[in-house]
């Protein structure tokens, strides 16, 4: 699952979040070069074992 964000700061604050919240990391907040020019990204697994995702894909 992939929440869409509207700036790279609340892409942190998700990471941060789901961390503080149980989560683990698997994937630090930061550029995607591979996935495009534009994608910035997080990725954590919830406490379930899920791994959700928030994104930033637009040009600035």
């Amino acid at each position: 699952m992939a929440f869409s964000a509207s700036e790279p700061e609340h892409v942190d604050r998700f990471h941060a979040a789901a961390l503080l919240h149980g989560g683990c990391c698997a994937g630090q907040p930061g550029p995607r070069p591979d996935y495009g020019n534009n994608y910035y990204a997080a990725f954590a697994f919830d406490p379930d074992g899920y791994r959700i995702e928030a994104v930033v894909n637009r040009a600035p």
